[in-house]
């Protein structure tokens, strides 16, 4: 069996939506190559927490709305940038 390493993401999308999952990234690939590799265009994120912008004023969000999913698929081509977090409790 193939081990899984887990890395805890943070991602803004194109839209403005935020979300915090679990990516799982298989064999002795990075992070850095999962999300940059070209023969994938989709991740599967587990654990999702999303945050959608309710109203923007003056370049700051007044209001969050969120929503927890067990997964979803991303379209990587929605993704703006990508960061790594500590392990969620």
């Amino acid at each position: 069996m193939i081990e899984a390493q887990k890395h805890h993401i943070e991602i803004l999308c194109s839209d403005g939506v935020i979300i915090k999952s679990l990516l799982n990234v298989f064999g002795e690939r990075r992070l850095v190559e999962t999300l940059n590799s070209s023969a994938e265009q989709f991740l599967l994120l587990n654990e999702v927490e999303i945050s959608y912008p309710e109203e923007v004023r003056s370049f700051k969000l007044t209001n969050r709305i969120i929503d927890k999913k067990d997964s979803i698929i991303l379209n990587k081509s929605e993704i703006k940038w990508v960061e790594r977090i500590e392990e969620r409790k």
